[in-house]
């Protein structure tokens, strides 16, 4: 699964009918322990569902069952954060195990511009990124000049914040409806 999006899986089971008797193998109940918080179990119909807000490894014991008995098997669970996927799209092996090339600090082609910023803005790490980053303009609305932050984002990157923040003086910050606005997305 990947940290922060939807997730479904549905328990398939076979349990043991060496007789073919009809709806003797079909699981009336079923059970998930060591399932993440956000997801839950349909003990009906043996769907897990939710939308998955932690990364990590966890091992499931499922189970199925009816009046004529039951099962259960593991299953290991991974849940991966979309940087840590970005990364393993774009660095290999000898470079993930490297923070001087793929940590989220590094600048591995000497630009100035972390791999983090590289991938909330949706470019590649391995690449110059020095004239893809947010462009500052004024734009004329209603008869105010304002200045506008246009910039390209990674839809996909549920494991980061955008902020847009504005300040008079350049000491106190502020952000939200009552200072920024979309203009267009």
């Amino acid at each position: 699964g990947i940290n922060g999006s939807a997730f479904s899986y549905q328990i398939e089971t076979v349990l043991d009918n060496p007789l073919n008797l009809p709806n003797t193998s079909v699981p009336t109940t079923y059970g998930a322990i060591g399932l993440p918080y956000d997801l839950n179990l349909n003990t009906s119909t043996g769907l897990i569902s939710g939308t998955l807000y932690q990364g990590g490894t966890f091992n499931v014991l499922l189970s199925a069952s009816n009046a004529k008995g039951g099962n259960t098997a593991m299953m290991t669970l991974s849940i991966q954060n979309p940087l840590e996927i970005w990364k393993s799209e774009h660095f290999s092996a000898g470079e993930l195990s490297n923070p001087q090339i793929s940590g989220d600090t590094a600048c591995p082609v000497g630009d100035e511009m972390p791999n983090l910023i590289k991938y909330a803005f949706n470019l590649p790490p391995k690449e110059n990124g020095s004239g893809h980053s947010p462009v500052a303009a004024p734009l004329a609305i209603g008869g105010g000049n304002y200045l506008t932050l246009t910039y390209t984002r990674k839809i996909s990157a549920a494991d980061i914040n955008y902020v847009v923040e504005v300040s008079g003086d350049l000491k106190t910050w502020r952000s939200g409806a009552a200072n920024t606005a979309t203009v267009s997305a």
